[in-house]
């Protein structure tokens, strides 16, 4: 074998090699930390009395913790997409007071701000609590009550890839709110389509399949307020489980975490009431992190918490122990 071609034979070898072996740099996904937490912190500030960051933390080290995005006036909670490679939240910084969804894209470190392409319409939403993404990450379940669309109270998808709004349902002053998935093609809500507010299952193009009949998640709703009932809630569809907060005016004063299965044969509370623990989320350890409030104001004197479902105890995760610039911590997810 001559030597040009014994060089050729090598190189030819080598490639192959890097290339099944995904050693390229563009094979690889880089990720902040091993397993990461992205939360929504608020600093304090001088002239705008405090900003909002976008926080990527080590879950295994809350000490380590980097600043992806300065969200300036107004950043709600936020959503990973189902392969771990996208944030969706809302930002009012460009808008006012509703918040347009923004893509975070984790590979490339960009943000976009969506919108619906076919119009030129902005996407508003309600905040980001009731996004629901698909199994692929090609697309997300939104409740958007300024979507452009008449009625005005609208359940739709947002396609990523092609930047359209496919409507899922319209129902006029009244309101669907996505929860999650249940498998690849069934959505679970909560609905007050029927005029009380309830929890059903639903097809990805908007047809009812049945209500879920667990007392865990009943309403009490007085005069138009929630005076006892579930409020953002959260499913996890390896556990068959949802979390959400708990409020029961007649029993304690704060916010309760509380875990619970479809028909109610698991009802857990957690945490003892006297703070408002709010946003739960879970983690792909199975644990629940939410954010505790002990102040009045909505952004004070708060810190994120871990909650293990099992064993009930709960440990402080992040806030101005480490990360003195803190004044107060918004919402989280994995």
């Amino acid at each position: 074998m001559s030597y040009k071609l014994f060089f050729q034979t090598f190189i030819f070898s080598y490639l192959l090699i890097t290339i099944s072996c995904g050693i390229f740099e563009t094979d690889k996904k880089e990720e902040v930390y091993q397993n990461t937490i992205y939360a929504n912190v608020f600093l304090q500030n001088e002239e705008e009395g405090y900003t909002q960051e976008l926080l990527a933390i080590n879950y295994d080290n809350p000490n380590q913790f980097q600043i992806l995005a300065n969200a300036g006036q107004y950043f709600s909670s936020i959503r990973v997409s189902s392969n771990s490679n996208m944030l969706i939240y809302g930002d009012a910084t460009h808008t006012g007071n509703v918040p347009q969804f923004v893509k975070y894209d984790l590979n490339s470190n960009q943000r976009t701000l969506l919108h619906i392409q076919n119009f030129n319409i902005p996407l508003f939403g309600e905040g980001s609590v009731g996004v629901v993404w698909n199994k692929e990450s090609t697309g997300f379940y939104y409740t958007n009550e300024q979507s452009g669309f008449d009625p005005s109270n609208a359940t739709l998808f947002y396609d990523i890839e092609n930047e359209r709004g496919e409507l899922v349902k319209v129902v006029s002053e009244k309101s669907i709110i996505p929860i999650g998935l249940l498998g690849s093609d069934t959505l679970i809500v909560s609905s007050n389509e029927f005029d009380t507010l309830a929890h059903y299952t639903m097809t990805l193009s908007g047809e009812y399949i049945k209500r879920i009949d667990n007392p865990c998640l009943e309403y009490i709703n007085t005069n138009g307020l929630i005076k006892r009932g579930v409020l953002h809630k959260a499913w996890n569809d390896s556990l068959k489980l949802f979390t959400g907060y708990y409020i029961n005016e007649s029993s304690f004063e704060g916010f309760k975490i509380i875990v619970t299965d479809m028909n109610g044969t698991v009802c857990n509370e957690f945490t003892e009431g006297l703070y408002y623990n709010h946003s739960p989320r879970w983690l792909k350890t199975g644990e629940i992190i939410f954010t505790e409030q002990r102040g009045f104001s909505e952004i004070s004197n708060t810190q994120l918490k871990l909650l293990d479902p099992i064993t009930g105890k709960v440990t402080p995760f992040f806030g101005v122990e480490q990360f003195p610039e803190v004044i107060g911590v918004g919402t989280a997810d994995q």
